[in-house]
Protein backbone atom coordinates (compact mmCIF):
# COMPACT_ATOMS: atom_id res chain seq x y z
CA UNK A 1 0.00 0.00 0.00
CA UNK A 2 1.40 3.11 -1.14
CA UNK A 3 1.14 5.98 1.29
CA UNK A 4 0.64 9.73 0.75
CA UNK A 5 3.08 12.35 2.13
CA UNK A 6 0.84 15.30 3.05
CA UNK A 7 3.73 17.73 2.90
CA UNK A 8 3.09 19.26 -0.77
CA UNK A 9 -0.86 20.78 1.25
CA UNK A 10 -0.97 24.37 1.27
CA UNK A 11 1.98 24.65 -1.18
CA UNK A 12 1.92 28.36 -3.90
CA UNK A 13 2.03 28.87 -7.21
CA UNK A 14 1.39 30.95 -10.40
CA UNK A 15 -0.28 29.90 -13.35
CA UNK A 16 1.09 31.12 -16.88
CA UNK A 17 -1.25 33.98 -16.93
CA UNK A 18 0.01 35.46 -13.38
CA UNK A 19 -2.75 33.68 -11.04
CA UNK A 20 -2.09 32.36 -7.58
CA UNK A 21 -3.01 29.34 -5.86
CA UNK A 22 -2.20 26.62 -3.71
CA UNK A 23 -2.57 23.18 -3.16
CA UNK A 24 -5.50 21.64 -1.03
CA UNK A 25 -5.22 18.15 -1.46
CA UNK A 26 -2.42 15.87 -2.61
CA UNK A 27 -2.76 12.07 -3.17
CA UNK A 28 0.30 11.51 -5.40
CA UNK A 29 1.63 12.81 -8.37
CA UNK A 30 -0.72 12.22 -10.57
CA UNK A 31 -3.93 13.84 -8.27
CA UNK A 32 -3.26 16.83 -6.57
CA UNK A 33 -6.26 19.26 -6.29
CA UNK A 34 -5.59 23.18 -6.14
CA UNK A 35 -7.84 26.62 -5.22
CA UNK A 36 -7.23 29.74 -6.68
CA UNK A 37 -7.41 33.28 -4.95
CA UNK A 38 -10.97 33.68 -6.04
CA UNK A 39 -12.07 30.40 -4.52
CA UNK A 40 -12.15 28.06 -7.75
CA UNK A 41 -11.16 24.99 -7.06
CA UNK A 42 -9.64 21.95 -9.51
CA UNK A 43 -9.31 18.67 -8.92
CA UNK A 44 -6.90 15.81 -10.21
CA UNK A 45 -4.34 17.71 -12.06
CA UNK A 46 -0.78 16.31 -12.36
CA UNK A 47 1.82 17.86 -9.64
CA UNK A 48 4.22 18.47 -12.79
CA UNK A 49 1.51 21.31 -14.30
CA UNK A 50 0.66 22.33 -10.81
CA UNK A 51 4.47 23.44 -10.38
CA UNK A 52 5.01 24.42 -13.77
CA UNK A 53 1.68 26.49 -13.84
CA UNK A 54 0.01 24.72 -17.05
CA UNK A 55 -3.15 24.82 -14.57
CA UNK A 56 -6.42 27.25 -15.91
CA UNK A 57 -8.50 29.07 -14.01
CA UNK A 58 -12.03 28.26 -16.00
CA UNK A 59 -13.77 31.35 -13.93
CA UNK A 60 -10.98 34.06 -15.18
CA UNK A 61 -12.76 36.39 -18.03
CA UNK A 62 -10.19 35.30 -20.60
CA UNK A 63 -12.39 36.28 -23.97
CA UNK A 64 -12.40 39.91 -24.82
CA UNK A 65 -12.20 40.35 -20.59
CA UNK A 66 -16.00 39.68 -20.02
CA UNK A 67 -16.09 35.64 -21.45
CA UNK A 68 -15.44 32.55 -19.36
CA UNK A 69 -15.15 29.04 -19.87
CA UNK A 70 -16.66 28.28 -16.43
CA UNK A 71 -16.82 24.95 -14.95
CA UNK A 72 -18.79 22.22 -16.23
CA UNK A 73 -19.38 19.76 -18.82
CA UNK A 74 -19.15 21.86 -22.18
CA UNK A 75 -15.46 21.91 -23.60
CA UNK A 76 -14.60 24.38 -26.58
CA UNK A 77 -12.56 21.69 -28.82
CA UNK A 78 -13.37 18.24 -29.61
CA UNK A 79 -10.32 16.49 -30.85
CA UNK A 80 -8.40 19.32 -31.19
CA UNK A 81 -11.04 21.12 -33.13
CA UNK A 82 -13.65 24.02 -32.45
CA UNK A 83 -16.91 23.34 -31.10
CA UNK A 84 -19.86 24.80 -32.69
CA UNK A 85 -21.08 26.29 -29.52
CA UNK A 86 -17.96 27.72 -28.63
CA UNK A 87 -17.45 29.44 -32.20
CA UNK A 88 -21.14 30.99 -31.83
CA UNK A 89 -20.64 32.34 -28.56
CA UNK A 90 -17.07 33.51 -28.67
CA UNK A 91 -18.54 35.40 -31.96
CA UNK A 92 -21.21 36.96 -30.01
CA UNK A 93 -18.84 38.18 -27.71
CA UNK A 94 -17.00 39.51 -30.36
CA UNK A 95 -19.80 41.31 -31.79
CA UNK A 96 -20.53 43.42 -28.48
CA UNK A 97 -16.95 43.83 -27.18
CA UNK A 98 -14.47 43.63 -30.21
CA UNK A 99 -13.20 47.47 -30.67
CA UNK A 100 -11.44 45.66 -34.28
CA UNK A 101 -15.04 44.33 -35.19
CA UNK A 102 -16.68 47.72 -34.11
CA UNK A 103 -14.27 49.56 -36.50
CA UNK A 104 -15.60 47.03 -39.61
CA UNK A 105 -19.37 46.81 -38.30
CA UNK A 106 -20.28 49.78 -36.05
CA UNK A 107 -23.78 48.81 -35.57
CA UNK A 108 -22.39 46.00 -33.20
CA UNK A 109 -21.01 49.12 -30.85
CA UNK A 110 -23.95 49.32 -28.80
CA UNK A 111 -24.91 45.38 -28.24
CA UNK A 112 -23.91 43.49 -24.99
CA UNK A 113 -24.51 39.81 -23.77
CA UNK A 114 -26.43 39.08 -20.19
CA UNK A 115 -24.37 38.30 -17.34
CA UNK A 116 -25.40 34.92 -17.02
CA UNK A 117 -23.95 34.12 -20.93
CA UNK A 118 -20.24 35.30 -20.23
CA UNK A 119 -19.80 31.76 -18.44
CA UNK A 120 -19.49 29.35 -21.84
CA UNK A 121 -21.09 26.29 -19.78
CA UNK A 122 -24.16 28.50 -19.60
CA UNK A 123 -24.41 29.41 -22.96
CA UNK A 124 -23.65 26.51 -24.03
CA UNK A 125 -26.51 24.51 -22.36
CA UNK A 126 -29.04 27.02 -23.89
CA UNK A 127 -26.96 26.08 -27.51
CA UNK A 128 -27.55 22.03 -26.50
CA UNK A 129 -31.42 22.81 -26.27
CA UNK A 130 -32.00 25.20 -29.07
CA UNK A 131 -29.52 23.92 -31.79
CA UNK A 132 -30.06 21.22 -33.84
CA UNK A 133 -26.83 20.01 -35.85
CA UNK A 134 -29.70 17.74 -37.91
CA UNK A 135 -31.56 20.98 -39.19
CA UNK A 136 -30.29 24.08 -38.40
CA UNK A 137 -26.95 23.84 -40.39
CA UNK A 138 -25.39 26.88 -40.74
CA UNK A 139 -28.03 28.78 -38.99
CA UNK A 140 -27.32 32.20 -37.24
CA UNK A 141 -27.73 33.17 -33.74
CA UNK A 142 -30.37 35.98 -33.46
CA UNK A 143 -31.04 38.98 -30.78
CA UNK A 144 -33.64 41.01 -32.47
CA UNK A 145 -36.34 38.87 -34.45
CA UNK A 146 -37.88 37.88 -30.98
CA UNK A 147 -37.52 41.53 -29.68
CA UNK A 148 -37.57 43.92 -32.50
CA UNK A 149 -34.48 46.34 -32.05
CA UNK A 150 -33.55 44.87 -28.73
CA UNK A 151 -29.53 45.20 -28.43
CA UNK A 152 -29.01 42.28 -25.71
CA UNK A 153 -27.59 38.65 -26.20
CA UNK A 154 -29.72 36.51 -23.73
CA UNK A 155 -32.04 33.56 -23.60
CA UNK A 156 -34.67 35.34 -23.64
CA UNK A 157 -34.48 37.79 -26.07
CA UNK A 158 -32.56 34.76 -29.20
CA UNK A 159 -32.89 32.45 -31.17
CA UNK A 160 -31.28 30.82 -34.39
CA UNK A 161 -32.58 31.41 -37.53
CA UNK A 162 -31.74 30.64 -41.43
CA UNK A 163 -29.20 32.73 -42.53
CA UNK A 164 -30.97 34.19 -45.11
CA UNK A 165 -33.83 35.43 -42.74
CA UNK A 166 -31.51 37.07 -40.63
CA UNK A 167 -29.98 39.07 -43.69
CA UNK A 168 -33.70 40.26 -44.88
CA UNK A 169 -34.16 41.34 -40.87
CA UNK A 170 -30.74 42.41 -41.26
CA UNK A 171 -31.36 44.87 -44.38
CA UNK A 172 -34.73 45.91 -42.74
CA UNK A 173 -33.60 47.57 -39.85
CA UNK A 174 -30.56 48.69 -41.71
CA UNK A 175 -33.26 50.46 -44.08
CA UNK A 176 -35.43 51.81 -41.07
CA UNK A 177 -32.53 53.24 -39.34
CA UNK A 178 -31.56 55.50 -42.30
Amino acid sequence: MQVYTNSKIGESYKNTKGELFKIIAYRGNKSVDIEFEDGTKICNKTYESVKKGWVKNPNTRSVLGVGYMGIGKYKSKTNGKCNKDYICWKSMLERCYSDKLHKRKPSYQDCSVCPEWHNFQNFADWFSKNYSYENMHKWQLDKDIIVPGNRVYGPDTCCFVPNDVNNKSIYKIKNLRN
